[in-house]
């Protein structure tokens, strides 16, 4: 076992103040296009502890997920958690980040090799894919830092422009995304 599987393991039964649930999220307009990265961070009890989004300028929607999972990394490390637990709703991202044996080619293969060697800096780490309904926070995060274009904000109450979507959560209320269906011709 490589020390990545090791360190990308099951969260054992350690004190639960320990444990910094992540939940993240990218968002761009068109691949290649315009990206933000958004997320935050709550207690074992799912209540706010810090949030952050950030413009991050022009490239791949994947290309944004893993700079938001880096980038919820480094506020966990800042907040002196050990023990993460890190939901995204990008099951591609997640794959890559827990694979050895991507090809050094790979066009992300350098940002891939320091959000693994960001990821070993801590205890433990949990990666995990949660759908993009139960990422709206995050989601509203990124997307309104692509809109404003600004430069990386940390949020240590709610905003805002999150409120309803944090408070649903917390209380276990989910919406379902509207797909467009295509039209009649």
């Amino acid at each position: 076992m490589s020390s990545l599987e090791a360190a990308v393991g099951m969260l054992s039964s350690r004190s639960s103040s320990m444990i910094a649930p992540s939940y993240l999220s990218s968002y761009a307009t068109g691949n290649p296009g315009p990206s933000a990265v958004g997320g935050l961070i709550r207690d074992s009890q799912c209540q706010w502890i810090q949030g952050y989004s950030s413009f991050i300028g022009f490239g791949t929607a994947l290309k944004a997920e893993i700079w938001t999972i880096i980038s919820g990394f480094k506020l966990a490390k800042s907040l002196n958690y050990d023990h993460i637990l890190v939901e995204s709703d990008s099951m591609l991202a997640i794959n890559l980040i827990k694979k050895d044996d991507v090809h050094p080619n790979h066009h992300l293969n350098n940002l891939l090799l320091y959000c693994r060697s960001t990821l070993l800096t801590f205890t433990e780490v949990q990666l995990s894919h949660t759908s993009r309904e139960g990422n709206s926070c995050a989601d509203l995060l990124a997307k309104t830092a692509l809109m404003d274009r600004s430069c990386m904000k940390t949020f240590h109450s709610v905003p805002s422009f999150v409120r309803m979507a944090f408070l649903a959560d917390l209380h276990g209320i989910s919406f379902d995304r509207k797909v467009p269906t295509a039209a009649v011709i």
